[in-house]
Protein backbone atom coordinates (compact mmCIF):
# COMPACT_ATOMS: atom_id res chain seq x y z
CA UNK A 1 0.00 0.00 0.00
CA UNK A 2 1.19 3.59 -0.58
CA UNK A 3 1.66 6.34 2.09
CA UNK A 4 0.55 9.51 0.18
CA UNK A 5 1.56 12.83 2.01
CA UNK A 6 -0.61 15.77 1.05
CA UNK A 7 -3.34 18.14 2.01
CA UNK A 8 -6.94 18.94 0.55
CA UNK A 9 -5.96 22.11 -0.59
CA UNK A 10 -3.10 20.86 -2.83
CA UNK A 11 -4.58 20.65 -6.17
CA UNK A 12 -2.22 18.15 -7.33
CA UNK A 13 -2.72 15.89 -3.96
CA UNK A 14 -6.00 15.62 -5.40
CA UNK A 15 -5.70 14.85 -8.77
CA UNK A 16 -2.94 12.11 -7.77
CA UNK A 17 -6.02 11.23 -5.37
CA UNK A 18 -8.05 10.79 -7.87
CA UNK A 19 -5.80 9.01 -10.45
CA UNK A 20 -5.51 6.45 -7.58
CA UNK A 21 -8.68 5.88 -6.86
CA UNK A 22 -9.44 5.54 -10.74
CA UNK A 23 -6.83 2.95 -11.12
CA UNK A 24 -7.86 1.02 -7.50
CA UNK A 25 -4.03 1.64 -6.48
CA UNK A 26 -4.86 1.20 -2.46
CA UNK A 27 -3.11 3.99 -0.63
CA UNK A 28 -3.20 5.91 2.44
CA UNK A 29 -3.70 9.72 2.09
CA UNK A 30 -2.49 11.01 5.43
CA UNK A 31 -2.93 14.95 5.48
CA UNK A 32 -0.49 16.89 6.84
CA UNK A 33 -2.60 19.93 8.01
CA UNK A 34 -4.63 17.54 10.53
CA UNK A 35 -1.69 15.29 11.22
CA UNK A 36 1.12 18.11 11.86
CA UNK A 37 3.22 15.44 13.29
CA UNK A 38 3.14 13.61 10.07
CA UNK A 39 4.95 16.13 8.78
CA UNK A 40 7.64 15.59 10.49
CA UNK A 41 8.70 13.05 8.11
CA UNK A 42 8.72 15.03 5.17
CA UNK A 43 10.69 18.25 6.48
CA UNK A 44 13.42 15.12 7.77
CA UNK A 45 13.31 14.21 4.55
CA UNK A 46 14.11 18.17 3.65
CA UNK A 47 10.98 17.15 0.84
CA UNK A 48 9.32 20.88 0.23
CA UNK A 49 6.49 19.87 -1.83
CA UNK A 50 3.33 17.78 -1.78
CA UNK A 51 2.82 15.30 -2.82
CA UNK A 52 5.15 12.98 -1.93
CA UNK A 53 4.11 9.28 -1.93
CA UNK A 54 6.11 6.27 -0.31
CA UNK A 55 5.93 2.55 -1.03
CA UNK A 56 4.87 0.31 2.12
CA UNK A 57 8.78 -0.18 2.93
CA UNK A 58 9.03 3.59 3.10
CA UNK A 59 11.10 4.17 -0.12
CA UNK A 60 10.06 7.46 -1.77
CA UNK A 61 8.57 7.27 -4.99
CA UNK A 62 8.08 10.99 -5.05
CA UNK A 63 5.93 13.37 -6.08
CA UNK A 64 2.73 13.81 -8.34
CA UNK A 65 4.11 13.51 -11.79
CA UNK A 66 6.78 10.76 -10.40
CA UNK A 67 4.22 8.62 -9.11
CA UNK A 68 2.05 8.56 -12.04
CA UNK A 69 4.79 7.65 -13.98
CA UNK A 70 5.92 4.69 -12.14
CA UNK A 71 2.84 3.32 -11.66
CA UNK A 72 2.07 3.62 -15.71
CA UNK A 73 5.71 2.10 -16.35
CA UNK A 74 4.63 -0.93 -13.46
CA UNK A 75 1.28 -1.29 -15.24
CA UNK A 76 3.17 -1.52 -18.76
CA UNK A 77 5.68 -4.20 -17.45
CA UNK A 78 2.90 -6.20 -16.11
CA UNK A 79 0.85 -6.28 -19.96
CA UNK A 80 4.01 -7.12 -21.34
CA UNK A 81 4.70 -10.11 -18.85
CA UNK A 82 0.79 -11.32 -19.32
CA UNK A 83 1.71 -11.45 -23.40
Amino acid sequence: MLEVYGAQWCTYCKQLKDYLDTNKVEHEFIDIDIDIEESVVLLDMNLNTIPQVFEGDGSLIGGHDRTIEYLDSLEAYRKDLES
